[in-house]
Formats: structure tokens, sequence, C-alpha cells
């Protein structure tokens, strides 16, 4: 309940208790404790929301709000433009704090023993006695990463379909790209696994092979080509000797 401001004393709230006040009626109204529930939603909302942002949870639900069918050119380019929002934040990360630390924990586990003896072709080698381990090549592979790795393959792939375009009526657009490498590096950037991907050493051994194979098969070819015109030729010698 609320007190009049006339009311003088205390109020009493025993049964059959008199509270006085100064000067006129006193009429006892009830404490209004009633809100609007939409103010309290907003507020919830706004909360939320910036735990939202913080967490960048915008980055990750690019699709949210999508309304309809949508193409996968649409689509491409909305995953494209969030990952290229957090392209920037996410590198310096990697190359700023990551990266040496991988590299320092190296180098330590290395000189302590903890981590099994390099092969000799990963040794350099400094004088006759003295080598050193160079810190490895970093490369991550978390979602995000690969995801942000795979921007470069989209003007990869858009290049690939306009030389593959030219490439009837000019053949030689051809000759400048390294095939072999964007195969590999599309991939890996891709999330394939490693296993599906062969080695470049069995790669050129593959390929060596196969040049092999294509020039045997050359010059069987030309052994059966010669072989037909010598029979040919001795055919016609013996017709001339049974004319003769």
């Amino acid at each position: 309940m609320i007190s009049d401001e006339r009311m003088e004393g205390d109020v009493v709230l025993s049964a059959g208790g008199i509270t006085y006040i100064s000067q006129g009626m006193f009429e006892p109204k009830p404490i209004q404790v009633g809100g609007d529930y939409n103010v309290g939603q907003d507020r919830v909302k706004m909360r939320q929301d910036a735990i939202r942002a913080k967490f960048h949870a915008q980055l990750f639900n690019m699709f949210e709000g999508l309304d309809g069918v949508r193409t996968a050119t649409e689509i491409n380019e909305r995953a494209a433009e969030k990952i290229t929002a957090i392209t920037p934040a996410f590198s310096r990360l990697a190359t700023e704090k990551h990266t040496p630390m991988l590299k320092a924990l190296f180098g330590q586990w290395l000189e302590a023993g903890m981590l099994p003896a390099p092969p000799p072709e990963a040794i350099q080698r400094i004088s006759d006695s003295v080598g050193m381990v160079p810190n490895p090549a970093i490369s991550f592979s978390s979602r995000l990463a690969l995801a942000i790795k795979s921007l470069r393959n989209v003007d990869a792939d858009r290049h690939i379909q306009r030389i593959t375009a030219i490439a009837p009526l000019r053949p030689e657009v051809l000759e400048p790209f390294d095939w072999l490498a964007w195969a590999r590096g599309s991939g890996r950037d891709a999330g394939v696994p490693t296993d599906y991907i062969l080695d470049e050493e069995v790669v050129q051994q593959n390929m060596a092979a196969k040049q092999q194979a294509e020039a045997a098969q050359a010059q069987m070819a030309m052994l059966e080509q010669g072989a037909k015109a010598l029979g040919s030729v001795g055919g016609i010698e013996a017709l001339k000797g049974a004319a003769a």
C-alpha cells in the first residue's frame, strides 16, 4: 500500500487499528507493480545482440534471414562477403600470434628431445659437423582457415573458365597455367583429405612412366608401318619377277 503524505505517524496494520492523517480523507491505494512486457523483451534482445556481436555470430550465420530460393552464385557471393569481413582479423591473429608461438614451441620441443629424430632430407647442412632443422611451414586447417583459403580458388576458377572458353580458338592460352599446381592447391584449400592427393614425387614418376609408354607405343607404330612398307615392296618385286 502507498501511504498518503498527510499521514501522521505510522500506518497501523493491526486489526481494528486507526491511522490518523492531518486533514481530509485517506484512501489507501495499491502500489503499481505492473510493467510493460515488451520493454523487458527489448532489453533481453539488446543483451543477446551484444553477445552475438561480441562473438561474431553473424559471420557464421551467413545464410540467416534468406527467404525464398537463392541461386548458387548468390550463395557463393554472400559467403565470400562474410568471409572477407573476418579475413583481416583472422590473418593478423594467425600471423602475429599463432604462427610465432607454434614455431617457438617446435624449436623448444626439438631441443628438449620431445620430438622424433628428423629425416635426413629435413636437415640443412651448415658445415661438416653442424646441421640445423629449419622452422616448419605452418598451415592452418580449421574450417575458417580453409574457407578463407578457398576464396583464392574463386578467382582461379573464373580465370580457368575464361581461358577454356578461348582455348578452342587459341590453344596456346593454356600453356602458362600450371594445371597440376591448381589441382593440388584447390583440393588442399577445399579440405580434401591428404590421403586422396598423391605426393609430388609419385606424380612425377607416373608422368614419366606415361611418357615412356607413349614413346614405346609410338615406336611400335613406326615399326609396324615400316614392316608394312617392306611387305608392299617385297610383293611388288615378286610380281615383277613373275612377269619376267
